[in-house]
């Protein structure tokens, strides 16, 4: 068992370092090349990790492999424009003035529903509102609208609106991020001054973010996730504290009724018995308290018909099993806080 997961273990990390070394570009956009060598990374890492008669070596060297002939070729394609042209192919222009490019579509083999569709998802419901709709190399369509169909921009207002900068988050969940802090060129020091002028210790921000034009963002600890929380440990505390209940109840009213049977006084035992029966229902087994009835209707008709031996080896039992509620009562609380052993 330790072999398998150790393996996988391997060949995961391998796999991230992988996607690691190759660029961020593997996670979102992804151009024919990156394409076939995230599918084949993917592909050599599964198969060591299902049949573990193959040695880990032949799945980490060709990772290894594709993984620097990916950096080659990037770099390759860094420094030409031929060769990347070659390796991931040049934008193709589809729609020109409002026209779909009939030639360019059939070449691509491209429907118009696909073309539309697209378009509509860039909130775009007509084609003649588009200037130029170009194909990228990773399968996007960028669209340029017309000018008449471009969103208005402040520009054209007149209007001149707030500068902003990049949010960088500067605390979160009550912890500063240094690496933030190095980029505005701050100290804790600071953020503390900032929020101390508003009474807020830096253990009750949730998030806090800060740019580099000084806008600032700032949202105190609580919400639905502290409400959440608070229920929790209420229920909690319930749950504890009712189990606790539980336990005295059924254990008071054990050695009331025994109290009472042992000093002979069966008729105030079998009414505070009686009395008890609704409640204990809820916190005992019903076999327990099914058990305990017929023993008591033995002692009383033992009683009655001058049963004297009878009488003492069932009154002997009758409080063997008023002793024994309690422990059944602790028992199944332990059983409901611990874990099944699993074979």
């Amino acid at each position: 068992m330790a072999v398998p997961l150790l393996r996988t273990l391997i060949l995961y990390c391998a796999v991230i370092c992988a996607v690691r070394l190759m660029g961020k570009r593997q996670i979102g956009e992804l151009d024919p090349s990156e394409l076939v060598v995230t599918i084949l990374v993917s592909d050599l890492a599964a198969v060591p990790m299902q049949d573990l008669g193959i040695p880990l070596l032949s799945g980490l060297v060709p990772i290894a492999t594709l993984v620097v002939l990916e950096i080659f070729l990037s770099f390759a394609a860094l420094k030409s424009r031929r060769f990347r042209r070659l390796l991931n192919g040049q934008p193709a222009i589809i729609i020109r003035k409002g026209q779909l490019d009939i030639d360019k579509l059939r070449q691509m083999r491209l429907t118009t529903d696909e073309v539309i569709e697209t378009l509509r998802k860039q909130n775009v419901v007509a084609v003649s509102d588009v200037k130029y709709g170009v194909i990228e190399p990773d399968g996007t369509l960028t669209v340029i609208l017309k000018q008449p169909q471009q969103p208005v921009t402040a520009e054209m207002l007149g209007i001149t609106p707030k500068d902003t900068g990049l949010p960088l988050v500067v605390v979160s969940d009550g912890k500063m991020v240094p690496r933030s802090l190095e980029l505005l060129h701050l100290s804790p020091a600071d953020i503390e001054r900032r929020l101390k002028n508003q009474s807020i210790a830096v253990e009750d921000v949730f998030l806090m973010t800060l740019d580099d034009c000084g806008n600032t963002f700032l949202q105190k600890k609580g919400g639905p996730r502290m409400k959440r929380l608070l229920t929790a440990a209420v229920l909690c505390t319930v749950l504890i504290l009712g189990s606790v209940w539980s336990v005295r109840v059924v254990d008071n009213t054990a050695q009331a009724v025994a109290l009472d049977v042992e000093n002979d006084r069966l008729n105030e035992a079998r009414e505070t018995w009686d009395a008890a029966q609704t409640l204990l229902g809820a916190l005992l087994l019903h076999s327990e308290i099914d058990q305990a009835d017929r023993l008591f209707d033995r002692v009383l008709a033992a009683q009655q018909n001058g049963l004297t031996d009878e009488f003492s080896l069932d009154r002997a039992e009758l409080l063997a099993q008023l002793r024994h509620l309690p422990e059944c009562s602790v028992r199944r609380l332990k059983i409901c806080f611990k874990a099944t052993p699993h074979n």
